[in-house]
């Protein structure tokens, strides 16, 4: 909903995921952009961030699912 609300150290790993720019909401990647900035400026490691080319907001499920059970190392 306001993620830049919440911010604070993190105690797991975050993994941020969006759609393409053009079939996204406007600045909707920009925006992730940003709290991965904020997160990290306040002492958080490095926050990865995934643009999939061709999806946007409702079809990005299934690539992102796959990076995160790739990053669990299953």
């Amino acid at each position: 909903m306001a993620p830049l609300g919440n911010i604070r150290k993190l105690g797991t790993r975050l993994i941020l995921f969006t759609g393409e720019r053009s079939k996204e909401m406007m600045a909707r990647f920009e925006e992730n952009l940003y709290l991965k900035s904020v997160l990290e400026g306040i002492g958080n490691g490095e926050i990865p961030i995934y643009e999939f080319e061709g999806k946007d907001h409702g079809t990005v499920l299934e690539p992102a699912f796959e990076l995160i059970l790739k990053d669990m190392g299953i």
